[in-house]
């Protein structure tokens, strides 16, 4: 009976002792997985760290140089760390800047020159037309019949029109840089001082009757008006 009881004794130790062991088993086996989970949960957190710590800012930049390649100088690409790739992203940030500084100054450039070309443009014209009002003035001058004769104020001849060629027989190239006396008879030299006092104080002398000499030494009968060119 006794045997018998220590036996039973014996087999519920061993019994509680297996159970104990199976408890303890499966506590391991829980804290594996418990573990194993925690590892792999640290592992993809530092999986998606390092994805956007290096990977993030690489493809930021490869996105903003493709928009820059488009013309599009408005990227601006984050950077959360002072080491490599911070420093990229702040030189890439720099670049971008210095770029839409400089497309601003060549849009404001553009549109100085512009309107500066525009006002070019309306000078030329005006002065296109101003040329040929002044090529068909020439043009009435030279074809008039009358002598149209221009001098300086120390009476140096300065133009001198076909009429003038056809009336007196001087030709233009000749008579060019010669003093206007020459077209003067001596008996009539003292009347040039005179319009030419009148000149300078701006006044004009109309139908002014007098007599000229031509080349050949023939003296004509001349209505003379004389106007100051201002």
């Amino acid at each position: 009976s006794v045997a018998g009881q220590i036996a039973l004794m014996n087999q519920n130790i061993m019994e509680e002792a297996s159970r104990d062991a199976h408890r303890t088993a499966v506590g391991s086996l829980v804290g594996f997985a418990i573990g194993l989970a925690v590892c792999i949960a640290l592992g993809a957190f530092a999986a998606w760290y390092i994805f956007h710590a290096v990977l993030g800012p690489i493809r930021a930049v490869t996105q903003s140089a493709r928009g820059i390649s488009t013309g599009n100088f408005d990227q601006v690409v984050p950077y959360l760390s002072e080491d490599a790739l911070g420093q990229l992203a702040e030189a890439f940030n720099h670049m971008t800047q210095c770029l839409r500084e400089q497309r601003q100054s060549t849009e404001e450039r553009t549109q100085e020159l512009v309107q500066t070309t525009e006002a070019l443009r309306t000078e030329i014209s005006e002065r296109e037309q101003m040329e040929r009002e002044l090529r068909r003035l020439a043009a009435i001058v030279e074809s008039s019949d009358d002598a149209i004769v221009g001098q300086s104020l120390d009476g140096i001849i300065t133009s001198w029109n076909k009429g003038a060629e056809r009336i007196y027989g001087h030709s233009a190239k000749w008579i060019i840089g010669q003093p206007q006396s020459i077209l003067v008879p001596p008996e009539h030299e003292n009347e040039s001082p005179a319009i030419r006092a009148r000149i300078l104080r701006g006044e004009h002398v109309d139908h002014f009757e007098t007599v000229r000499k031509t080349k050949d030494g023939q003296r004509i009968f001349v209505s003379l008006t004389v106007s100051p060119v201002k």
